[in-house]
Parts: C-alpha cells; structure tokens; sequence
C-alpha cells in the first residue's frame, strides 16, 4: 500500500530551507519505505508540485503513526515540526500499488493521472499500461497505482514513466491515447534534488 504525499512549496517558505526539507529524510522508521519522492521539472504539468510516496504494510500502519503523532516523544521532534512548518501538504491518499519499480536519479519522469471507470479490473488497467510500454522502445513504465476506494481527492489512478531525457520522450508524449484509455493529466518531474523550479 502506498500513502502518498501531494505537496506544494509555500513561496513564503525560502527554497533552500523547502529543499532541505522536501526529502524527509529525517523520518526513519522500520516498514516505511520513501518509494516516491519528486517535484515538477521546469514547470510543466499541474498541481501538486511534488509528490513523496511511502510503501507502508497497510491500515494498522496509519494506527501507529496515529499513536506516535500523539505521543510525547512527537511532540518535542523539533525536526517533524519543521517538516510541517516547510513544507504545504495539500493532501495525501492511500493507493494499491500495480506496479512499483525504481525511478532513477538523473531521469525525466512523466506522470498521467488516470480516472479509470469503477468497473476496469487493476489487472486491466496495468495491462494496457504495459501495451503502452511495449509500443515505445524509449519509455520505461516504472510505477502503477491505483486509489484505494475513495481515501484521497487525488486521480483514481496513476503511471509513473522514466525517460532519459526530453528527446526520449517525445514520440511518447505526442502518442496520447484516445477515448476511455486517455489520461485525464499530465506533468514532468525528476528526483528532488534535480528538479529545476
């Protein structure tokens, strides 16, 4: 299961102190795992500005996390209350993870959100990813998620692409599909730390 994090720089926030922020390297615990961790590259694409995922063992987990939050020790964590004073969490969900693999530092992502209909099977929807996969020798199908029922406002689903640069991708990027199988969105990101803002 991944809960994934949809953040937005507060331009009231200096950008060094965001960017120190931003990787959340100062969470480390047993069982969560940082999968996901992007910002937009050059602007392109919508809101969120980044997205930080982690793989988590599942609901219990979220009851951990509730216990620790309200604990002593969380209270006097002066690095967690920078994190939440640096950085704008817009909102998170929870989604099922299709297909997760590595997104390399120093490569282009391309992320499509997808509002699949409520009856398409994941097995459906990840196959016709891997079609779309096969079709182009240049783009790497790196992550697939699909929302848990309704725990987040954020897209239904979603593909994480990997490119080695902007020239790789575009025949990817001109071949949208049609019809039902279309993304709803789209946008550019790299690793946090090589994004340009």
């Amino acid at each position: 299961m991944i809960y994934l994090e949809f953040i937005d720089w507060d331009r009231a926030i200096p950008v060094e102190i965001f960017r120190h922020m931003s990787p959340q390297e100062q969470w480390s615990e047993p069982g969560d795992e940082k999968v996901i961790n992007i910002g937009r590259h050059k602007g392109i694409g919508g809101h969120p500005a980044y997205l930080s995922g982690w793989r988590i063992r599942g609901f219990g987990r979220l009851d951990e996390w509730d216990r620790h939050f309200k604990s002593p020790e969380a209270h006097a964590d002066i690095s967690e209350k920078a994190t939440f004073l640096a950085m704008n969490f817009d909102y998170c969900a929870l989604y099922d993870d299709l297909l997760l693999g590595p997104l390399p530092d120093g490569n282009l992502h391309l992320v499509e959100n997808f509002e699949p209909a409520d009856d398409l099977a994941d097995d459906s929807f990840l196959a016709h990813q891997c079609e779309r996969a096969a079709d182009d020798g240049h783009a790497r199908l790196a992550v697939v998620l699909r929302k848990i029922g309704l725990l987040g406002p954020g897209p239904a689903a979603m593909a994480i692409w990997t490119f080695a640069d902007f020239e790789s991708l575009e025949p990817f990027a001109r071949a949208v599909p049609s019809g039902d199988r279309r993304p709803a969105s789209a946008g550019l990101y790299r690793n946090i730390g090589d994004e340009l803002m």
